[in-house]
């Protein structure tokens, strides 16, 4: 938590005492080190890995205390697709630790439920795909590109590429139901989780190329996903500094 929290000196066990099944939905700000990058592993992919070792709980900025997957995850799709200047993430406490977990662990999750609502749980993430878009700075069909960019950083525990229910439903309020839209959206998730796989090895895997590419993917993308500048700055560092196109 910020260094304003006086929770911040022992937040697990703080966490485990709001009550069963509690978790934080917290803002986490940028990265202030330049030369991180020099001793911190990949980014975690779909979180902002406050909770793994190296990581800086202080960066993060408590929002709200949840209780139960569904208000969890309910409350982060609504909070997030509002806001996209800072990455939002959902930290629980096992053991005595924190836990970060991506919004589709906790959409696996719900589904794999009896009885949940698989309708209105597909509106709650068209709702937030939308919203996604309409935020970004960048014009309406760089918007959607931002949109498919977010959904395939968090929502790769429950399908790599957008569903189509999921994605007709998004595309339904701004009257852009046309399959080259569709098309481009599938196609920027896809290429992504390839990126974000490579990405999850480390410095250790791939060639210099295959990390040039990369960063000429997530680099003009985070601007408007604000997730990916993490990912952008550990690529530029790593390259020893913005590459030129081969």
């Amino acid at each position: 938590m910020s260094e304003q929290d006086s929770r911040a000196d022992d937040f697990p066990r703080w966490l485990a005492g709001q009550g069963t099944d509690a978790y934080a939905l917290a803002w986490a700000g940028e990265d202030n080190d330049p030369l991180r990058w020099m001793t911190a592993p990949a980014p975690a992919v779909g979180r902002t890995g406050a909770d793994r070792p190296g990581g800086d709980p202080s960066r993060l900025v408590l929002q709200e205390i949840t209780h139960g997957r569904s208000e969890t995850l309910r409350r982060w799709l609504e909070l997030e697709g509002d806001s996209t200047d800072e990455p939002l993430a959902i930290i629980g406490a096992t053991d005595g630790r924190l836990r970060e977990y991506t919004p589709g662990e906790l959409v696996a999750q719900q589904l794999r439920v009896p009885g949940n609502g698989d309708v209105q749980l597909t509106q709650e993430l068209a709702d937030w795909v939308y919203r996604r878009q309409a935020q970004a700075p960048q014009g309406l069909e760089f918007g959607w590109t931002a949109a498919a960019a977010a959904w395939s950083w968090y929502m790769r525990d429950v399908a790599v590429a957008l569903p189509p229910s999921v994605l007709a439903r998004s595309l339904a309020p701004a009257g852009e139901e046309d399959d080259a839209v569709e098309e481009l959206m599938v196609a920027t998730t896809l290429t992504l989780a390839g990126l974000y796989d490579r990405l999850e090895q480390g410095r250790g895997h791939g060639s210099r190329a295959d990390f040039v590419d990369a960063w000429h993917a997530v680099e003009p993308l985070a601007a408007d996903v604000p997730e990916l500048r993490e990912p952008a700055g550990w690529l530029h560092g790593l390259l020893g500094g913005a590459p030129g196109r081969r």
